[in-house]
């Protein structure tokens, strides 16, 4: 099975640009973009560190769809959305999805269970 390798496109998901992201992960504009255009492989720790700074996964950067079967196609779109946006969407979303279930966040529920 032969897939893309997606490391240009998760980054602009994640909204960097390429010397944003070589700065963020700490490492010369020149080696990022040797990264991306593939004339340098990734080692694995450089991957890890892509990922936890662009908040994908391995599949991710491989360009592997990793979408559980069962969801429907709007689930499966939520969860792409989710995935392709900073921390700070990723809060939003949460919130938003957690009013509209009247579901309390767990570290809220856990903070009233210690006050009673």
């Amino acid at each position: 099975m032969e897939h893309e390798f997606s490391l240009g496109r998760c980054r602009r998901e994640a909204g960097y640009t390429q010397k944003e992201l070589a700065a963020a992960l700490g490492v010369p504009f020149s080696t990022y973009r040797s990264w991306e255009y593939k004339t340098v492989k990734l080692t694995l720790e450089n991957a890890i560190s892509i990922c936890n700074v662009l908040g994908c996964t391995p599949n991710n950067l491989a360009g592997i769809e990793t979408m559980d079967p069962s969801l429907t196609d709007d689930e499966s779109r939520l969860v792409r959305l989710y995935r392709s946006t900073d921390a700070r969407g990723r809060e939003t979303i949460m919130a938003v999805a957690e009013s509209q279930s009247g579901e309390e966040r767990a570290s809220e529920a856990d903070d009233g269970a210690c006050a009673g």
